[in-house]
């Protein structure tokens, strides 16, 4: 029951995507792996423990745990890599200028500017769709052009999820190139 909790996005806007997780009583440790070898004798590994007390040790095994509870915390809320401190939070200081949030409420996050050189606010036209500028043509009639899938299993088959097909193929082309 402990790992039935409802993600409801609008109570979580604004927060770090990163820190849900533990608001719905998840934690994340920070494990350290003694090896033989002399080159590399420490690794540093992340595990989330979800709040029933399942211990879960890779993004592949967080994505098939949400996926059979049932749960809609989106898997990008959940980070292994252990260099980032997802409690930490940056402040600016000794700014001149600090724009909270240059969506101006567009995104569910706020996305804070600073300026440090001068005392010029920056005119920030933030828009959530492409506009391309200039002579830039978006070939808008091409179906692959800007392709996003519909898998609804957080992508895990690749072969079947387009927007990893879609990598994959460009990929290709840059190693023909």
């Amino acid at each position: 029951q402990r790992c039935l909790v409802k993600f409801v996005p609008c109570l979580f806007e604004g927060e770090n995507p990163y820190l849900v997780p533990m608001m719905l009583g998840w934690s994340r440790d920070i494990i350290c792996l003694r090896s033989e070898s002399q080159k590399n004798p420490r690794t540093w590994k992340i595990m989330y423990i979800a709040p029933c007390g399942k211990r879960l040790k890779s993004i592949e095994e967080v994505a098939l745990y949400l996926a059979q509870c049932h749960n809609s915390i989106p898997i990008d809320f959940f980070c292994f890599d252990p260099w980032v401190k997802v409690l930490d939070e940056f402040i600016a200081t000794g700014n001149n200028i600090n724009v909270p949030d240059i969506t101006q409420g567009k995104e569910l996050n706020p996305i804070p500017a600073v300026n440090n050189i001068d005392t010029s606010v920056p005119v920030i036209d933030y828009i959530t769709e492409n506009d391309p500028q200039g002579n830039v043509c978006m070939p808008t009639t091409d179906p692959a052009f800007l392709l996003s899938c519909d898998c609804e299993d957080t992508c895990s088959d690749k072969r079947k999820c387009a927007c990893a097909q879609l990598t994959i193929k460009a990929t290709a082309q840059d190693a023909r190139d």
